[in-house]
């Protein structure tokens, strides 16, 4: 199996670095939690090093980590925000007094697990989050208060057209799995990984785990 690798290319979102994988991710989980992209403002970034702030230790020197703001987002909004970016492989919090946080304003923190190049503070963070805490050293209440769903790795969609009239999506990297769907002429083919099968053809996975053959897109060619 070939897969594409995360997108580590470095980009500015509202000042602040992060990958685009990290970037794109936080906004599909907004757009999970149904709150528009707009309103989500990254206030730290990523590969920070010695300009990260005081109270985030080493946790933002390297890569996948945020912070992004909460005042301009409802309580539960907040709470849905931290539960979607839980789905998508993030130990995430919403840092507030009410959650031991003490230290600078309320805020959204993030590290994004399956990340690579995550610093030792981060990694430190993701050991306490898989293990029901909450990321703070030496807080009086180490419980992870908000739940915890089951993660999976976001892969940074791609989109290709199609160059015959119409092709199969089939359930698995074969033309002997069945046949799911048809995409048609004209109507582009999001993927998120490369695939041979047996006899070394390329296929597409889809977002939704199916196959397209490359060789009937622009990819193949």
């Amino acid at each position: 199996m070939v897969a594409l690798a995360p997108a580590s290319a470095r980009v500015t979102v509202d000042g602040q670095t992060l990958s685009k994988r990290v970037r794109e991710l936080i906004y599909q989980a907004a757009a999970d939690a149904k709150i528009d992209r707009s309103r989500i403002v990254v206030v730290q970034g990523s590969y920070r090093g010695s300009s990260a702030a005081a109270a985030s230790g080493s946790t933002h020197d390297r890569a996948g980590a945020f912070d992004l703001r909460t005042r301009t987002l409802t309580t539960q909004e907040t709470l849905r925000l931290v539960f979607h970016l839980r789905r998508w492989n993030v130990a995430a919090w919403y840092r507030a007094p009410a959650y031991g946080w003490t230290q600078t304003g309320p805020h959204l923190h993030g590290i994004v697990i399956d990340e690579p190049g995550l610093s030792d503070g981060a990694e430190s963070q993701v050991r306490d989050y898989l293990a029901g805490g909450n990321g703070l050293s030496g807080s009086s209440w180490r419980r992870d208060p908000f739940p915890h769903p089951e993660g999976q790795t976001y892969l940074l969609r791609r989109t290709t057209r199609i160059t015959v009239r119409s092709t199969g999506v089939y359930s698995e990297p074969s033309w002997r799995s069945p046949k799911v769907a048809t995409k048609v002429f004209g109507n582009p083919v999001a993927y998120v990984a490369i695939v041979r099968d047996v006899d070394g053809r390329r296929w597409l996975k889809t977002p939704s785990g199916n196959y397209v053959l490359a060789a009937r897109t622009s990819v193949g060619r």
